[in-house]
C-alpha cells in the first residue's frame, strides 16, 4: 500500500502542470552529489592536495550551478507550458458561455 501511495505522489508531483518538481528535485540532488564529490575526487586523484581540492571545489561548483539552472529551466518551461494550455481553455469556456446566452437570443444558424 505505501508503495501505491509514494508511487500515486511521484505522478502528481512529475506533472507538467506544476512544473515537475521531481525533475527539479533530481537535477539539484545530482549537482550537490557533484559539489560534495569532486573536491574529495580532486584530492584523491591529484598530486598536490591544496590545488586539487581548489580544482575540484570549482567543478564541483560548476556542476551545482549548472544542475541548478537546468533544473529551474525546465521547471519554468513546464509552468510556462501549463500557462498557454490554460489561458487557451479558459478562452474556449468564455467562447461557450458567450455562445450559451447570445445563440438562444439571436437563433441559432
Amino acid at each position: 500500500m505505501n508503495e501505491l501511495i509514494e508511487q500515486a505522489f511521484r505522478l502528481v508531483l512529475s506533472t507538467e502542470m506544476l512544473g515537475n518538481p521531481v525533475g527539479l528535485f533530481s537535477h539539484l540532488s545530482r549537482g550537490m552529489h557533484t559539489f560534495v564529490n569532486e573536491p574529495i575526487d580532486s584530492v584523491e586523484r591529484g598530486e598536490f592536495p591544496p590545488l586539487d581540492f581548489v580544482v575540484g571545489v570549482t567543478k564541483g561548483t560548476g556542476g551545482l550551478v549548472s544542475a541548478a539552472v537546468s533544473g529551474i529551466g525546465a521547471t519554468a518551461s513546464g509552468l510556462a507550458r501549463t500557462g498557454k494550455w490554460f489561458e487557451g481553455m479558459m478562452k474556449g469556456v468564455g467562447k461557450g458561455a458567450i455562445g450559451l446566452v447570445v445563440k438562444p437570443i439571436t437563433g441559432s444558424t
